[in-house]
């Protein structure tokens, strides 16, 4: 059916039934009416796309809004730094407002990632200029010696690098001398209403503190009269009190007073785990913040003995907000988390998670409002206000902005989050077309910016709990995740999905997305299930497993290479969590795979390019991505998945060298026909890590023996297990650190009378590095070097590795750093923690940790099978002197 004009199509509508208009609003309404409609293009072929599982993207810019500069604090509030012109304002360290009198593009430039004290992180190129001193360390400024903050000089982030490489002593950079000033009245809501500061701050902090606002009626319980009689001076009002004698009174505030404003703010209805300070109330005045300070802290903060200053909250967006207050006012802060257990009619159970911060400030009176807190902090001081800088470390190229600002002291204030919109489909689909969709990022900040993005989505539709990190409306739910922690994934057990989004999939692990792909299902006949990656090519090796899920479209070698992009293809996923696969298959229809009837999925892959970005592609975003070196620059731009994977820059072994040892493995090496020289046991007992077994023939590891831990539970088994794959008396080391493989090693001992070697990789050590004359922290570092040694195809050993592709992945994730110390200060290396490595692993370096150990028995081993042919030599001269 076809309409010449409106006027027909008009006229056709109006001769439809009651019922035919009905059905046809039911059927082409959602279609008008939805809150998220996809670009032309890449977005709207994915969006209608029929895949079961579907990776969205490729090139850099293609169907998001990226905002990655820096931060950069002024009178109005943080702005990107890109954005920033010659004469815009910003806030200087002092207090003041400074302006911009330079700014300069400097195009692709190697950067650097700066950690601090209080848990922040910065990213910056080699010339950025910072002012730093050494801690505990005095310097001379003229004819006087200066220590701390008076002794600062400027220093270029390459140079801190060099510093840190050498050992040296930590340096720390200067926090604001004096709170910012900021120029900010109040902020629209809506359609053109302007909201205001119109409840006093210190009456917003108790209520935020110690208020109860969940009922929608404004109430307070304080054990301290003087808060009541300041909250209803600022208000100008009697409160209503009630409650017993001898306990804290409640107070409630007339809805004439504080209704409407806290409704404005969106705090009316918040219960304590969502509770959050209004941004116009972050932005106020610094006489406004301190009042919000005082309230906040005289209801749920507290000053110790010693004087030190704290802030507790369940509230996970509360504590973001006051931690940026304070930084704002001067206060260097930092966190500690727990979990504080609690007993309930007998019963002990686990109470809601705690956030403490412990906040450092000049004059922390002025924090406090109450006499009795204020007297514990009178005269507090602090010898230094600086930021100790914990580690510094290249990670790769980036584009980077110079600004320069006319205040004499040349500092501007600047903070490192990134805001993406990398997730526009993903947020499209829940919003439309799902009723219970769950998105995951790889870390908690990256999934705070998607929660942004869906607020300017659906409006005011719906409620998002930014505790929870969930959207409802009605029966409608979308779940924000992170994936960065292990066992992240395992929290969304037993929770089903119709739709799954994983936003830079290939930053992901591929055991997690799996894992949480097998909850993705649907009670409604109706309700259409699907999975779609958003991800840019993978910049390491870390997104290997995306190129072997969706190799017809993107692997040049795969059989079915290459399939045009949309096109529907299908497989199964095979094998286990470690060793998963893809088969491919002809159809739908259920396949018969290793015995087992499988029912195939769809696959597809819809690439997108910065030409199809309505928002992108007429910036400058194209030519910035023409200043990145090769192949980076190539596979952003085009896409393409197989180019710009390499090692990261502190990666202890390089992939290379092991991809080479693995492929100088067969299965009849003529290594393996000879003996076993040595076998390194990693031990787990219970849990969910595996007790690996690494035989060693001279140059060439078999093929590596695991159990799960709950197979090995106890020494006995884990004895048994070893005394099964020895072979020739071979030399065992067993990993005892933590105590884990004693049992093992004391059965070995007592009832097999063997002497197992004992590793414990915390253990301190004398050795230094071969070349550069570095020590090492500990055994693991040591282990780690070494074995990195023999590798190296210029050495003289040539090792086979069996090919294991966990054994490749852990070899490959752990990275290193240079700590100071040592007997000469001459520098340490220290090889990351295990708990580092399975963050990215999603599992511990079980295998990569037994193949270490027993390269580092070799040696001994070696020695023990040529000792009696020495023994034999050394008889044969005696005998030859004793004739002569």
């Amino acid at each position: 059916m076809s309409f010449d004009n409106d006027a027909a199509l008009t006229e056709w509508i109006e001769n439809l039934s009651g019922q035919q208009r009905a059905d046809l609003e039911a059927t082409l309404g959602p279609l008008f009416n939805r809150l998220w409609k996809p670009q032309e293009g890449p977005q709207t072929e994915g969006y209608y796309s029929q895949a079961d599982l579907m990776l969205y993207g490729g090139e850099a810019g293609g169907g998001k809004g990226l905002r990655p500069e820096t931060p950069v604090l002024t009178p109005f509030g943080w702005k990107a730094i890109g954005k920033l012109k010659i004469g815009s304002a910003v806030c200087a360290t002092d207090g003041t407002v400074t302006r911009v009198i330079g700014k300069f593009e400097r195009g692709k430039q190697p950067v650097y990632r700066l950690a601090f004290s209080d848990g922040s992180e910065i990213v910056c190129d080699a010339d950025h200029i910072w002012l730093a001193w050494a801690s505990r360390k005095s310097r001379k400024i003229g004819n006087a010696l200066t220590c701390g903050e008076d002794g600062a000089k400027k220093w270029a982030t390459s140079a801190i690098f060099e510093h840190y490489s050498k050992g040296r002593a930590r340096l720390k950079i200067p926090v604001i001398s004096a709170p910012v000033r900021f120029n900010v009245a109040g902020s629209l809501k809506g359609q053109g209403k302007f909201v205001r500061r119109t409840l006093p701050p210190y009456v917003l902090g108790v209520l935020i503190g110690d208020g109860s606002l969940s009922t929608g009626v404004a109430r307070f319980t304080v054990p301290d009269p003087e808060i009541a009689e300041r909250v209803a001076n600022e208000l100008g009002c009697k409160l209503g009190e009630y409650g017993e004698e001898d306990k804290a009174i409640s107070y409630r505030i007339p809805n004439a007073f504080a209704h409407d404003g806290l409704a404005d703010l969106g705090l009316l209805g918040c219960r304590s785990e969502d509770k959050f300070i209004p941004r116009i109330y972050l932005l106020g005045t610094v006489e406004e913040r301190f009042a919000l300070m005082q309230g906040l802290m005289d209801t749920d903060g507290w000053a110790e003995e010693d004087g030190d200053v704290y802030y507790c909250t369940v509230s996970e967006r509360l504590r973001d907000d006051v931690r940026e207050l304070a930084r704002s006012l001067g206060a260097i802060v930092t966190l500690r988390e727990k979990d504080p257990p609690f007993t309930y009619r007998g019963e002990r159970r686990q109470g809601q998670k705690a956030y403490t911060l412990r906040i450092k400030m000049p004059a922390s009176e002025r924090v406090f409002y109450l006499p009795r807190k204020k007297v514990r902090v009178k005269g507090k001081s602090y010898q230094s206000m600086g930021l100790t800088l914990e580690s510094i470390e290249p990670c790769g190229f980036a584009a980077t902005v110079c600004i320069a600002v006319e205040h004499p002291n040349s500092l501007f204030i600047t903070e490192h989050y990134l805001v993406t919109h990398n997730s526009d489909l993903l947020l499209g689909l829940a919003v439309n077309e799902h009723r219970k969709s769950a998105i995951f990022r790889q870390k908690l900040s990256d999934a705070k910016s998607m929660e942004e993005r869906l607020a300017e989505i659906v409006g005011d539709r719906g409620r998002m709990n930014y505790s929870d990190h969930v959207w409802k409306d009605g029966e409608q739910r979308i779940q924000f995740g992170y994936l960065e922690k292990p066992g992240a994934e395992k929290g969304h057990q037993g929770q089903p999905k119709d739709f799954l989004g994983f936003d830079e999939g290939a930053q992901q692990q591929a055991k997690k997305q799996i894992f949480l792909m097998g909850w993705v299902r649907s009670v409604d006949p109706d309700q259409r299930c699907r999975v779609v990656i958003a991800s840019n090519p993978p910049l390491s090796g870390d997104g290997d497993h995306l190129i072997e899920w969706f190799g017809p479209w993107l692997d040049p070698m795969h059989p079915l290479y290459p399939a045009k992009p949309g096109q529907l293809l299908w497989a199964v996923f095979v094998g286990d969590e470690e060793e998963m696969h893809s088969v491919w298959v002809d159809g739908p229809e259920p396949v018969e795979i290793e015995g087992e009837v499988r029912t195939p999925k769809s696959r597809t892959f819809v690439p997108a390019s910065l030409a199809d970005n309505a928002y992108l592609r007429d910036t400058d975003y194209g030519s910035q991505l023409d200043q990145l070196p090769e192949p980076l620059r190539t596979a952003l731009k085009t896409g393409n998945f197989m180019l710009a994977r390499k090692d990261h820059a502190w990666q202890v072994i390089p992939s290379e060298w092991v991809r080479l040892a693995q492929e100088r493995w067969s299965e009849d090496h003529p290594h393996l026909k000879g003996r076993m020289w040595a076998m390194g046991v990693d031990v787990a007992q219970g849990g969910g890590d595996k007790t690996t077994l690494a035989p060693l023939y001279n140059e060439c590891f078999a093929r590596l023996t695991t159990e799960r831990g709950i197979d090995t539970k106890n020494g006995p088994i884990v004895a048994a297990l070893i005394l099964k794959e020895r072979r020739d008396g071979a030399d065992i080391g067993i990993d005892c650190t933590g105590g884990w493989g004693n049992s093992a090693r004391d059965h070995l001992e007592t009832n097999n009378q063997i002497a197992a070697y004992s590793v414990v990789f915390s253990k301190g050590t004398q050795e230094k590095q071969s070349n550069w004359s570095l020590g090492f922290k500990n055994e693991r570092a040591r282990l780690w070097w070494r074995f990195r040694e023999a590798l190296d195809p210029n050495g003289e050993h040539k090792i086979a590795l069996p090919p294991s592709k966990k054994l490749f992945a852990e070899l490959t994730a752990v990275h290193w750093m240079v700590k100071s110390g040592g007997s000469s200060n001459e520098g340490l290396i220290q090889i990351e923690e295990k708990d580092e490595a399975r963050k990215r692993l999603g599992s511990s370096t079980d295998e990569a940790d037994a193949v270490i150990m027993a390269w580092d028995l070799r040696d001994a081993a070696q020695y023990r099978m040529l000792k009696p042919l020495m023994d034999e030599q050394e008889d044969e001269w005696s005998a030859l002197g004793d004739v002569g």
